[in-house]
């Protein structure tokens, strides 16, 4: 499989199902309208314990600030992940040749959230891991599981078995997963460029970026749905020729 067959096949996929960017989308704005009440309303309630700045006062707001951070912080993960999760059961529809709705995507990532939570749970400990010993291991880690979601989404499997299907087609289809990869890699750190000239505009620089993160979210798992059903496929016809040879 050619990665540049699948980067054209994906962009098509992406033009022709522009739907499939708006769980991102959504996701984004909706964390940030959180973080900004959240923010307003901690900003009130220091400048009404500043005044007196009593110390079991501002501990007493400190501690809620805390509180109140670390909650608003766990949400917009479970919104994050949800709508991760929405645009790669959309990707896998329109990669089927199906119409992807908001609904359907929502039915089949509802039932999955613990899954997909634990899953994001696993390969952020495993890549951090790695990157605490050295850079490069953090890489190999997330290479090989770079088809976690995929495989948990679209084969409806559980997480460890989704972290071994990823794995375990990485390492066969070694020379194509590699290409992928740094075509993935290279697509973030063009993201990330453009995300930061983006970020000097005043105002409508977030929201460009929030349009230009959905963007980049849905054309990416587009390519890695379309390589997964890919190299899947080309997998299970090799293997009866393999085990006959």
């Amino acid at each position: 499989m050619m990665v540049r067959d699948t980067l054209r096949a994906s962009a098509d996929i992406a033009r022709r199902n522009y739907l499939l960017f708006a769980p991102t989308i959504g996701a984004s704005l909706l964390v940030g309208i959180i973080g900004w009440i959240v923010q307003a309303a901690t900003r009130d309630a220091a400048a009404q314990v500043a005044p007196t700045a009593q110390p079991l006062g501002v501990a007493a707001w400190l501690g809620t600030t805390l509180w109140i951070g670390a909650l608003v912080g766990i949400l917009g993960a479970v919104i994050t992940l949800v709508g991760h999760g929405m645009t790669v059961a959309m990707a896998a529809e329109a990669v089927d040749g199906k119409s992807p709705t908001l609904q359907s995507s929502f039915a089949k990532v509802r039932p999955r959230i613990v899954a997909l939570l634990l899953t994001a749970l696993a390969v952020g400990a495993l890549t951090v891991a790695g990157t605490l010993l050295l850079i490069l291991p953090g890489l190999i880690v997330a290479f090989f599981l770079m088809f976690s979601f995929v495989a948990l989404i679209s084969d409806d499997v559980g997480v460890a078995t989704a972290l071994r299907r990823s794995a375990t087609l990485v390492w066969s289809k070694r020379s194509e997963s590699v290409v992928l990869f740094l075509v993935l890699f290279a697509l973030g750190i063009l993201f990330g460029i453009v995300s930061g000239i983006l970020g000097l505009i005043p105002v409508a620089g977030p929201l460009l970026n929030v349009i230009l993160g959905g963007l980049y979210v849905g054309l990416t798992t587009v390519m890695l749905v379309h390589s997964y059903r890919g190299l899947s496929q080309s997998e299970s016809e090799a293997g009866p020729t393999a085990h006959q040879a």
